[in-house]
């Protein structure tokens, strides 16, 4: 059965694992993967320990999961733009162009 905040965790990780290199094609593939293979993908791609453990903690309707993932893509998303001030590198797409 799928939960109503399903959709959202499901959106999160994905925005995650676009932050993380991951391709359009990826991306696509992955919209309905089971959970298992997202948490499998998000370690191939060099996830750090606090995404893994949210993508692995997700139980039914998880609001504290879905917070918790909304921050990680956050975060990501003000160090990127942290690094562009100080002329380390480039900002990435912004993590909300996922195809849908």
């Amino acid at each position: 059965m799928t939960s109503r905040k399903e959709p959202l965790v499901r959106a999160e990780i994905l925005k995650a694992m676009q932050w993380l290199g991951a391709s359009p094609d990826q991306l696509a593939m992955l919209e309905s993967a089971p959970r298992m293979q997202l948490y499998d993908e998000a370690e191939k791609l060099g996830a750090d320990r606090y995404l893994l453990a949210y993508i692995g903690s997700w139980a039914e309707d998880d609001v504290d999961t879905l917070a918790n993932l909304r921050h990680w893509n956050e975060a990501e998303q003000a160090e990127a733009l942290k690094k562009v001030r100080q002329g380390h590198g480039a900002l990435k797409p912004p993590a909300d162009r996922i195809r849908r």
